[in-house]
């Protein structure tokens, strides 16, 4: 029994009956058992049902912990992996991923505790994997496809198709537009949201630092409509942020290039509240206050609640900032303000607001209580 190609042999023969019983394709190259309690596999190939790849991995080496037959989990002391290939992909037509298709395999139809399929990991750490994920039903729901994976995991905990993880060390380039330097913190795919806590994610031009949640009522299907279905709660510690990377999430959201940012966040895109924020942006700006931001993604229709409004800013920003969302200008006569420092409240739109503000500029200062309305020049 310990010599490998006898353990190769046992493994084939056992490969052959799980893909009788279960309706796979499972294919191993070489198995080997490592007292007490480990084994390795080489080249393990797993089709989905379309004859893509599903799993591969160059090289698996696992600890087996047991399995608990009551919550249906597999346990296992630890991972090593190397040259993975993992495809959580939706087909045409289908409503399911094919990774849920094949845990579907397992369920025998007799009553059960009613518990998925589990899975615990005490550790995983992985070498030049492949993650995708992609729905091809829907063209504007998220979807990742990394590459070049080099991570270090934790307390890896799945149940049917939803997982959760701490992530001690993370790095990949994403095929569709974000390439992650480095990530670290807790990280769960669930059931009714995606959450990070204690989160550090940085990339080329984002350094994001802080807790985030993206809730979601009706499924996973609501990432398919982002603006309108996915609600943001976030804390954010400071942390620069690149509109770039948001725009991967959420398309439509205004070019204001690279910000900083720090403070709470509630709402959808297009309805967030903040009880306090700081934002960095432009040349010149900066921004504090309690927000409520409705329309952030509709030109012409941004609407701003600010309470306890304390802004530093210039022209030339504002001239930049007003050209995302109109297609007006602003009028000339702001431009010899020079530096502005504003204080106060604000309500209303770019060009039709009630403001009650202290104005500080280069030329002068002025008490604001205003009823704004700017004509449309295009009528």
């Amino acid at each position: 029994m310990m010599i490998p190609s006898v353990q190769t042999g046992i493994a084939h023969r056992a490969t052959n009956w799980l893909n009788k019983k279960y309706d796979m394709e499972l294919s191993v190259a070489t198995f080997r058992y490592k007292f007490p309690n480990s084994f390795e596999l080489t080249k393990v190939y797993l089709p989905d049902t379309h004859g893509d790849t599903l799993v591969y991995a160059g090289a698996i080496e696992v600890g087996f912990a047991g399995f608990n037959s009551i919550t249906n989990t597999l346990g296992s002391d630890g991972a090593d992996l190397k040259k993975v290939r993992f495809n959580w992909t939706i087909y045409e037509g289908d409503t399911i991923t094919e990774f849920e298709k094949f845990i579907k395999k397992f369920d025998s139809g007799k009553p059960s505790s009613g518990k998925s399929f589990g899975l615990e990991i005490t550790d995983i750490s992985m070498e030049d994997g492949t993650f995708h994920f992609e729905d091809y039903n829907c063209d504007s729901c998220i979807r990742y496809w990394f590459k070049d994976l080099d991570f270090e995991v934790s307390d890896f905990d799945l149940e049917g198709s939803f997982f959760s993880l701490d992530i001690d060390r993370f790095s990949g380039v994403d095929k569709y537009g974000i390439a992650v330097k480095e990530m670290e913190g807790y990280y769960g795919f669930l059931e009714d949201k995606m959450a990070m806590e204690n989160i550090h994610i940085l990339t080329e031009d984002t350094d994001l630092k802080g807790d985030v949640e993206l809730v979601y009522t009706n499924g996973r299907k609501d990432l398919g409509d982002f603006i309108n279905e996915v609600t943001i709660v976030a804390d954010l510690e400071e942390s620069t942020v690149s509109s770039k990377d948001v725009q991967i999430f959420a398309s439509a959201f205004p070019d204001f290039g690279i910000f900083k940012v720090e403070g709470d966040v509630e709402g959808k895109v297009d309805d967030l509240v903040s009880g306090s924020l700081f934002i960095e942006f432009g040349e010149y700006t900066q921004l504090r206050g309690g927000f409520e931001i409705k329309n952030a993604t509709v030109p012409d229709s941004l609407y701003l609640v600010a309470n306890k409004l304390r802004l530093k800013t210039h022209p030339q920003d504002l001239n930049h900032i007003y050209k995302l969302f109109t297609d007006t200008v602003l009028p000339e006569q702001i431009n010899p303000l020079g530096s502005v420092f504003l204080s106060g409240d604000f309500e209303g739109y770019f060009n039709n607001f009630v403001t009650n503000l202290d104005l500080n500029s280069e030329i002068g200062s002025v008490k604001i209580n205003a009823d704004f309305n700017y004509p449309d020049t295009n009528k």
